[in-house]
């Protein structure tokens, strides 16, 4: 309701602001915009892309997308009318039922071309997914469709469907480019909202850096002229359009298989998971006439609550979000999608990072999805592509993980007490539990400590928080600890490569803070960032230990699976400790 009033006074003020300047003042300005938007969308992709590479920070990657598109238009928009100003210094004068009727022509063109385009920037950022009143893609709400992603809501004065529509044509047309809008975006209007359908109401990532993910494989079941059944059984949906697809269709499943990095978990007090919905994932087809149509996935193939035990999830009611388990540092899932049987595969999208199927490797080809369970359990079907590691172990020392003196834990404690205001004036983020859930700082000895804080325990912070599934293991690496920092191990490997620990089954785990004590400075740092691991040794803000100083301590922050069993401490594929027998909590 918000958006559509909004809209509605947008348009009427800005048509009659251009209707009393004259046809030809109106006509200059309504050029401007056109030009502006067709600018913006021509650098929308590639600008987005650097703006999610320069910062970690949430309200800027959630922003990204939006921005990308809405600043350039503004800019553009405001360069051309100043120019045209001092190059037109003079209005043309004309009858005034003539300005009248031609202004508000133009002021109509022009408010209802800015407006679409604030709307779907605003579409494609993280807020509410009910922003404003205003939801143009939600849940069937048909029984045959329960879960499917369709088309809903559409405003009083269709502000962003116009817009998309002249530009798409656009795209194709008088301002064609080889990456035309209208292929890649065919449902423009529509994909930034659904992509913002997720855990708290939109408040989860809905977008990523293409470093965050990998596309590992894909694969096929059935045939294009198959009866859908042969692929999904009796699962019923509807697509984009809201058209029912039943199993008696003609086409079939293709599956993507995705690799999820620690850049794409969750920040914050949702840190350490992946989180994906039905609207973030989203496949781009094509027909022999050159018709793009866009494909939401109708199940997700991921691990199960239990380890190493994986489940096939269908979207088929609403609310459904698949969350990773544990703290694996990568994330595999596959998404599955339904295609008909006269349109073909072109793009793959994750939280609207476009990836090509050039790209991606020839599909395994499953008979009928019978074939395709019998690797689901196992998690072949999603792990199968991983290559696995080899290390070295020629300099790694041996550490027995029961022994009370390893320098391994498990632990979420700090070290140190921290009163809470202080650590709200670093910038470092606590729950009501007073536990940290992120953030980066520095602190002075004398700042902390049991001495130096509150002695009310809700004035008091001294641990860090982690998700379900999760156990916090700190490795400290200072000065005098084998198999530290200063090991010949450590020396040898190569400083741009991350920490990690691996389980006995090879999975990762990488470092996603620290905790820091410097003798010399008094000074105390914390790093805890669930969503963004230490690239390694080289990373610019990592604190170095020095061969010169002693009583430097340094204690790496991991994030792991429950009941597993930690094997090995790397930084890269060398070893820097071998625990025998494994590290595991009692």
């Amino acid at each position: 309701m918000f958006m559509n009033i909004l809209v509605i006074i947008f348009v009427l003020s800005v048509s009659y602001a251009w209707m009393t300047r004259g046809i030809f003042n109106a006509m200059i300005h309504a050029l401007c915009v056109l030009f502006a938007g067709a600018v913006a969308f021509a650098v929308w992709e590639p600008l987005a892309m650097i703006l999610l590479g320069l910062s970690d920070a949430a309200i800027v990657e959630g922003a990204a997308w939006g921005i990308a598109l809405i600043v350039p238009f503004i800019i553009v928009m405001l360069v051309l009318r100043v120019i045209s100003d001092k190059v037109i210094t003079a209005n043309v004068q004309n009858i005034k039922a003539l300005d009248y009727a031609g202004g508000a022509i133009f002021g109509v063109i022009t408010s209802v071309l800015t407006a679409g385009v604030m709307v779907i920037g605003i579409g494609y950022m993280r807020l509410p997914s009910g922003f404003l009143g205003y939801q143009p893609v939600w849940y069937a709400q048909e029984s045959s469709g329960a879960g499917s992603l369709v088309e809903n809501d559409k405003l009083w004065i269709p502000v962003d469907s116009i817009t998309a529509m002249v530009y798409q044509n656009l795209s194709t047309g008088s301002m064609s480019s080889g990456e035309p809008l209208k292929k890649w975006y065919p449902d423009l209007t529509l994909t930034g909202f659904a992509a913002r359908i997720n855990p708290g109401e939109g408040s989860a990532r809905n977008a990523i850096t293409e470093d965050a993910f990998s596309v590992m494989s894909s694969y096929t079941i059935g045939q294009p002229t198959d009866a859908m059944s042969l692929s999904v059984g009796d699962q019923r949906f509807m697509d984009i359009k809201g058209k029912s697809i039943s199993p008696q269709n003609a086409g079939h499943v293709a599956g993507y298989v995705v690799e999820f990095g620690p850049e794409a978990k969750e920040k914050g007090g949702k840190g350490g998971q992946v989180v994906i919905s039905n609207g973030q994932v989203r496949l781009l087809t094509e027909q022999s006439d050159g018709t793009t149509h866009t494909i939401f996935p109708i199940a997700t193939i991921s691990e199960s609550n239990k380890e190493g035990q994986f489940g096939r999830w269908m979207f088929d009611s609403e609310d459904l979000f698949i969350t990773s388990s544990g703290g694996k540092s990568r994330v595999p899932m596959a998404f599955e999608f339904f295609i008909p049987a006269d349109q073909e595969p072109v793009a793959l999208y994750v939280k609207n990072i476009r990836v090509p199927v050039t790209a991606i490797k020839e599909p395994t080809e499953f008979a009928n999805a019978a074939a395709r369970d019998k690797l689901v359990r196992s998690g072949a079907l999603v792990t199968g592509q991983r290559v696995k590691r080899e290390f070295d172990l020629s300099d790694a020392i041996v550490v027995d993980a029961s022994s009370s003196e390893i320098s391994a834990r498990f632990r979420d404690s700090t070290g140190e007490v921290l009163p809470s205001q202080l650590v709200k004036q670093r910038g470092i983020k606590i729950n009501d539990d007073n536990l940290i859930t992120e953030g980066i700082a520095k602190f002075r000895k004398e700042e902390i400590g049991r001495r130096n804080t509150p002695q009310v325990k809700s004035l008091r912070v001294d641990q860090f928080w982690f998700g379900e599934g999760q156990q916090m293991v700190q490795v400290e690496v200072g000065s005098g600890i084998e198999g530290g920092f200063l090991s010949e191990a450590a020396r040898k490997a190569d400083p741009n490569e991350p920490f990690m620990l691996i389980d006995t089954n090879g999975n990762e785990y990488e470092a996603v803070g620290y905790v820091y004590e410097d003798p010399d400075t008094e000074l105390f740092e914390i790093r805890y960032t669930p969503g963004s691991t230490i690239s390694g040794q080289n990373e610019k803000d990592l604190p170095r230990i020095s061969q010169s100083k002693d009583g430097q301590k340094l204690s790496l922050i991991f994030l792991i699976s429950n009941k597993v069993e930690i094997q090995y401490f790397t930084i890269g594929d060398v070893v820097l400790v071998h625990y025998d027998p494994v590290l595991q909590d009692d």
